[in-house]
């Protein structure tokens, strides 16, 4: 195995160990996968008044999408996002930059 497929295989079982399933909704329909979450965080710099915001970011396996565009929603627990990007990483996964649309917690 070279090292894209080393790459790929190792994505694969990280996410396999630690992902939640999540259901993904596209152009197929609702999809049920894994993935590995990562929620929305917002800091505040205490003298500058300056804040960071990092999205919230999905992390699946890109053989579990034929296509995945911009404003597909993502279901994770009670909550549902929307993708706001897609970037696939060549090496057998892809992230999602998520915003959360609705909270039915």
């Amino acid at each position: 195995m070279g090292f894209k497929e080393d790459a790929a295989a190792a994505a694969a079982d990280v996410i396999n160990a630690l992902g939640e399933e999540v259901t993904f909704n596209g152009l197929h329909g609702p999809v049920t996968v894994k993935g590995v979450f990562d929620p929305e965080d917002l800091a505040h710099e205490d003298f500058s008044g300056n804040a960071d915001y990092s999205p919230a970011v999905l992390e699946v396996k890109s053989a579990d999408f034929e296509k995945v565009r911009n404003h597909d929603t993502v279901t994770i627990g009670m909550k549902v996002y929307e993708v706001l990007k897609s970037e696939n990483d060549g090496f057998g996964s892809v992230r999602l930059m998520l915003q959360k649309i609705r909270d039915d917690s």
